[in-house]
C-alpha cells in the first residue's frame, strides 16, 4: 500500500469513475468497508488542517455519511492518486470543503494516513 484514496458521503456518485481512473493509470487497489469517521478519526487524518478556517466544515462534511476508503500501490501511486483527486474535484465538487475525495500527498503521509484505517 502506497496512498490512501477516500470517497467522501455520498460517494456511490464518483465510486466507479474513480475505479475507472484506478485501472486506467494501472494502480492496484483494495476497497475496504464503508464506514462513518469518529471524531477522533478526523482529527488524526486531518491533523495538518486543524485550526485552519476551513477544519470544521470539513469535519462535519465528511462526518455527513459514511465514507469509503481505499489503498492504492503501483508506480508513482501518489503522483496518480492527487491526479485523479484532481479530476473528481473538478468535475464534482459541490465546493472547496466538500470536494468528495481525498488522497495522501506523500509517502509517508501515505503510509501514516493507511495505518489509521487499519
Amino acid at each position: 500500500m502506497n496512498s490512501l484514496v477516500l470517497l467522501k458521503p455520498d460517494y456511490e456518485r464518483i465510486k466507479d469513475e474513480v475505479e475507472f481512473f484506478f485501472n486506467y493509470f494501472n494502480l492496484m487497489y483494495y476497497s475496504l468497508s464503508p464506514r462513518r469517521l469518529s471524531d477522533e478519526m478526523v482529527y488524526k487524518l486531518y491533523e495538518a488542517h486543524i485550526g485552519r478556517e476551513y477544519f470544521e466544515r470539513n469535519k462535519n462534511y465528511v462526518q455527513s455519511g459514511d465514507v469509503l476508503p481505499y489503498f492504492i500501490s503501483g508506480q508513482n501511486a501518489i503522483e496518480k492518486g492527487r491526479a485523479i483527486v484532481n479530476m473528481i474535484r473538478l468535475k464534482h465538487a459541490i465546493d472547496r470543503t466538500r470536494n468528495r475525495i481525498h488522497a495522501s500527498d506523500a509517502v509517508d503521509e501515505g503510509l501514516r494516513e493507511c495505518n489509521l484505517f487499519l
